[in-house]
C-alpha cells in the first residue's frame, strides 16, 4: 500500500553557512527522482542531507512525515531501516560471509525467521544478476568488487525500505548486471511504492523514467517536474551541461 504523504520533504535546505543554493523537494512514494549536474561532490552531499545522514545549517527536513530535528537517537536508527542509502563507500561487515552479511539487518529487526529471509536473498539475488552462489559463503575481501556491491543491494532491499538513496548507483557493475538492477528496482517501484533517489549521468534513463530531476551546480540547485521541462530549460549552467552531455 502506498502512503498518501511525502516519505522525503525538503524545505528550502540550505548545506553551507557560504552556499547560496538552496533545496525544496518532496519525495512521494513510488517515484523515482534523478539527481544530475557537474557538481558531483555537491551531489553527494545533497544526497546525504536528503537521506538524514548529514547536517545542514538552515531549512527543514522531513523524514517519513517527522522533522529531522525534532528526531531523538531512537526515532532515527528506527528510519534507517525505511530510508536505505548505499555509496561508492558502503561495505559489507568483513568478518562475516556474503550471505550473513546480507540477511543479518533483516534477521535483527524481525522481518522473518532466517530461513525465511535466506529464501527471500536467493530470489532478490537472482533478480539482480548474482548467480555465483559459490561466493555467498566466503568474506567479502574475496569476492569481486561488483559482486559485492549487488551483495549491499540486496541487503538493503531485504529490509522493504519506503525509499532507497543511491550514490553512484551504477559506477561499479558492468553492463549486464545494470539491465538486471534496472529491472529489480523499476519492479519494486512499481509493486510496493519504494521510491529511488539517485546521482546519474545517462540521460536516457532519466528521460524514460524520471518522475523529478533535481540539477546541482556549485551555485544553485534547480528542481524539475520531468525531463521535458529540464530540456526546455533556459538556465545558462544548464545549458552547458547539455552541450557537454551532447559531446560525449
Amino acid at each position: 500500500m502506498k502512503l498518501s504523504s511525502p516519505l522525503i520533504r525538503a524545505v528550502e535546505l540550505q548545506k553551507g553557512l557560504n552556499d547560496e543554493a538552496r533545496l525544496t523537494i518532496s519525495v512521494e512514494p513510488g517515484t523515482i527522482t534523478c539527481v544530475i549536474g557537474p557538481d558531483s561532490e555537491g551531489i553527494s552531499c545533497w544526497l546525504r542531507i536528503m537521506a538524514g545522514l548529514e547536517f545542514f545549517v538552515d531549512g527543514r527536513l522531513e523524514l517519513l512525515g517527522r522533522d529531522w530535528r525534532e528526531m531523538d537517537r531512537e526515532s532515527w536508527q528506527q528510519s534507517r531501516q525505511k530510508i536505505g542509502y548505499i555509496s561508492a563507500d558502503s561495505a559489507l561487515h568483513s568478518v562475516q560471509n556474503i550471505m550473513d552479511n546480507i540477511i543479518t539487518p533483516a534477521y535483527y529487526h524481525k522481518l522473518g525467521t532466517w530461513e525465511h529471509l535466506k529464501e527471500k536473498a536467493q530470489g532478490l539475488l537472482k533478480q539482480a544478476g548474482y548467480t555465483d552462489q559459490a561466493s555467498l559463503s566466503l568474506l567479502p575481501a574475496y569476492v569481486a568488487p561488483e559482486k559485492r556491491y549487488l551483495a549491499m543491494l540486496v541487503r538493503a532491499l531485504m529490509l522493504e525500505p519506503q525509499v532507497l538513496f543511491f550514490d553512484n548507483l551504477f559506477g561499479k557493475i558492468g553492463v549486464m548486471a545494470k539491465n538486471d538492477v534496472y529491472k529489480l528496482l523499476m519492479e519494486r517501484v512499481r509493486q510496493s511504492g519504494m521510491s529511488i533517489v539517485f546521482n546519474t549521468r545517462n540521460l536516457d534513463f532519466v528521460s524514460q523514467y524520471a518522475d523529478a530531476l533535481l540539477f546541482v551546480c556549485c551555485s544553485k540547485v534547480l528542481k524539475f517536474d520531468d525531463f521535458q521541462q529540464f530540456q526546455n530549460s533556459d538556465d545558462s549552467a544548464v545549458t552547458e551541461y547539455k552541450k557537454q552531455y551532447a559531446m560525449r
